[in-house]
């Protein structure tokens, strides 16, 4: 059974992706991230397991242009993912249990990724999920998740966020390759070709930005954020940037 835990939040993402300061009028927004526990069963070992969920939350502002949301949905990240301290079962919902999770949460390979100390705790938790989603072949989750890991080495200013990134993509290529709906719009090569630049891969971003601009495929903004990406791959600059550092991006909002 393939889950789709992970699709509230991509949508969140993708619309945040093209949030303009126009929309994001702070009068229309909730004025904070509200959140609340609760008391789960961890589907894997049974035992309960106290979590924080969100209530509400909201964005205002650009986005980072691998889709990563503007305040205050960016500091929600920590409730994107849930862990048992029973079993060590890492999934963004504990309650529902991941095909072949049991056999996975078991190996060497997975305790020691859970323990890794080069990575931050939260890190840790994401690519623990993500191999269980490796695992039961459903690689555009295990693909987020490892995005998820990147941008939190990021936040600890950890260089494994690189070592993620460059994960992600091997993720999202093989999602491609099996038809996961993943590579069919602009949006999902501007998520690539920002992970390849940001992990220093600049020949590689450039060649996805090119194939995703000569196809058949059109978005204004995504267009423009991939000759933006190409321009900063032309350069060999890594930083992170946001969808409002393009050129004349507000006027590129207002004719679309």
């Amino acid at each position: 059974m393939k889950s789709a835990f992970y699709l509230p939040l991509v949508v969140l993402l993708i619309a945040a992706f093209f949030m303009t300061p126009a929309i994001a009028d702070p009068s229309s927004h909730p004025t904070k991230t509200t959140v609340f526990n609760d008391e789960i069963e961890c589907a894997a070992c049974g035992e309960k397991v106290e979590v924080t969920l969100i209530g509400s939350t909201n964005t205002m502002g650009y986005s980072d242009l691998d889709m990563r949301p503007a305040e205050m949905q960016r500091s929600t990240m920590p409730m994107w993912i849930q862990y048992c301290p029973h079993c060590g079962y890492c999934a963004s919902s504990l309650n529902f249990l991941i095909d072949g999770a049991g056999d996975v949460i078991d190996s060497e390979e997975y305790k020691t990724q859970l323990e890794n100390e080069n990575y931050p705790e939260i890190a840790n938790h994401f690519l623990c999920s993500a191999m269980i989603y490796e695992n039961a072949e459903e690689y555009l989750n295990a693909a987020w998740h490892t995005v998820y890991a990147a941008w939190a080495c990021d936040d600890s200013g950890n260089d494994n966020a690189a070592v993620c990134r460059m994960q992600a993509v091997e993720l999202f290529e093989t999602s491609m390759d099996r038809d996961e709906d993943f590579g069919t719009n602009l949006v999902d090569f501007c998520i690539l070709t920002d992970l390849l630049r940001r992990s220093g891969e600049f020949h590689r971003a450039i060649d996805s930005a090119t194939e995703a601009l000569d196809s058949d495929m059109e978005d204004d903004i995504c267009e423009a954020i991939l000759e933006f990406q190409i321009e900063l791959a032309l350069d060999e600059d890594s930083e992170c940037y946001t969808v409002g550092d393009i050129p004349n991006v507000d006027e590129l909002f207002k004719e679309n």
